[in-house]
């Protein structure tokens, strides 16, 4: 599967057409997919977002102290919880722009060190960053939970901040902060935030002060709150996106178009299916790592995802001459005439680090592509498409560390030609991690 995105070269460098044995046998050509069916006006499939439970059992705390008159317990965090941006269990969640936290902080008040009474807070928190801006927001709606005992009023003192490159621009509250018994007006606060630049990455620890007074009595143990997994990075560095702030640790999800290019989608289902190369599958917990344009680490002077595509896709290779072509498909699809090609398409992608032509990387080649497993997709006669075993190669063992398949550069490129926005839209950045939907592909039986 070659990236449409690729700094590097058409994989005409370095070819060596070696002698391969022709095996017999039933493996010869095996059909390894049912006929699939190609809508080539399928529109883009929906974005994939799930919620990221990265709940905790506590905010990690700084600044407290002991207390004579009147303490704060710590933001509890249900680590079972599996909600995300629950109202109803405690939370903490994030995908790529937004994260969540619900919630609840008490203050308690004390004669001769012993508990008189209590105010306990309801918080529901959202983070909200922009992927094309510098700006940020977090809205939080604070609740009275519960008063009892000798506290008749308490004062909430609420205030999201942050470290770094940073500031905070504007906060709004919408009501009150003290709260009265029998109080069951929600509490709105609104922080807006402002990355401060220095180079072209930083990243933000946004935080979280709590602390007030019951009654009359202020508490003396005021903490700060805070999560590794919310920081945010920053960026100027992605190719034309602009400026823009993502949660970095959350993963991303590039859809493929199934529909629309059921023979790439069949190459990467195969190579789930049948092998351990599960990179990218989110069931797998095996994301694929992107390179950008990090330097090759063999020497060679190339970029890692253009050296990998060179050893994959060029040494060794050869177009299958019964591979489907889909020229009368491809320029329905682009709305003008357009001219199909035989091309290879490998998995894992060439712009990963996951790639058999990356040698640091996890399942590399010894010398070639010709060791990954080889197919080629087949166009029927009935318009529809299948995925076979080629049958002037050695067949595979499935232990093979990598994929490499004769199909229409129709179904190769543009199956990946969204990809391009995705980085921009995602903000990937060298070394980001991300997940592959195939927008429920499922291969037919042969």
């Amino acid at each position: 599967m070659r990236l449409d995105n690729f700094n590097g070269g058409n994989g005409s460098a370095d070819i060596a057409f070696d002698a391969l044995a022709f095996v017999p046998g039933t493996y010869n050509g095996l059909k390894l997919t049912g006929n699939m069916t190609v809508n080539p006006t399928a529109p883009d499939p929906a974005p994939v977002e799930p919620e990221e439970d990265i709940t905790d059992s506590l905010f990690s705390a700084a600044g407290s102290s002991s207390a004579n008159t009147a303490t704060a317990a710590p933001m509890a965090m249900a680590a079972t919880s599996t909600a995300s941006c629950s109202t109803v269990n405690h939370s903490l969640s994030r995908k790529r722009t937004t994260a969540c936290i619900h919630s609840d902080y008490a203050m308690t008040e004390y004669s001769n060190t012993v508990p008189v009474g209590s105010a306990a807070f309801d918080l529901y928190i959202t983070y909200y960053l922009d992927p094309k801006s510098a700006d940020l927001s977090q809205v939080t709606t604070i609740r009275l939970k519960s008063m009892d005992g000798t506290v008749n009023s308490a004062t909430f003192d609420y205030a999201a901040k942050c470290r770094g490159y940073c500031d905070v621009t504007s906060v709004d509250w919408n009501g009150s902060k003290t709260f009265a018994k029998g109080d069951t007006l929600l509490r709105t606060v609104t922080t807006r935030f402002k990355w401060t630049p220095s180079g072209t990455t930083n990243t933000i620890n946004p935080y979280l002060s709590l602390g007030g007074r019951v009654n009359s009595t202020s508490v003396v143990n005021p903490s700060e709150f805070e999560s590794a997994k919310l920081d945010i990075r920053c960026d100027t560095e992605v190719a034309n996106a602009g400026t823009g702030c993502v949660f970095a640790g959350y993963k991303p999800t590039y859809v493929m178009n199934s529909k629309k290019f059921p023979g790439a989608a069949a190459h990467i289902d195969m190579m789930w299916r049948k092998t351990n190369i599960k990179w990218g599958q989110r069931s797998s917990g095996k994301p694929l790592t992107y390179l950008g344009n990090k330097m090759s680490v063999d020497g060679s002077g190339k970029i890692q995802s253009d050296r990998n595509r060179q050893l994959i896709c060029a040494r060794q290779w050869k177009t299958y001459s019964g591979t489907g072509l889909f020229s009368d498909m491809w320029s329905l699809d682009a709305g003008e005439p357009r001219t199909d090609a035989r091309s290879c398409d490998e998995f894992a992608f060439a712009n990963s680090f996951q790639s058999a032509g990356n040698s640091a990387g996890p399942n590399p080649v010894n010398y070639s592509g010709a060791e990954c497993i080889q197919t080629y997709v087949r166009r029927n006669a009935d318009d529809t498409m299948t995925l076979h075993l080629r049958p002037n190669t050695t067949p595979p063992t499935w232990k093979e560390p990598c994929g490499r398949s004769s199909m229409s550069n129709w179904q190769n490129t543009q199956s990946m030609r969204p990809f391009g926005d995705f980085i921009k839209e995602q903000r990937l950045m060298e070394d980001d991690g991300y997940w592959v939907d195939l927008d429920g592909f499922t291969a037919p039986t042969p």
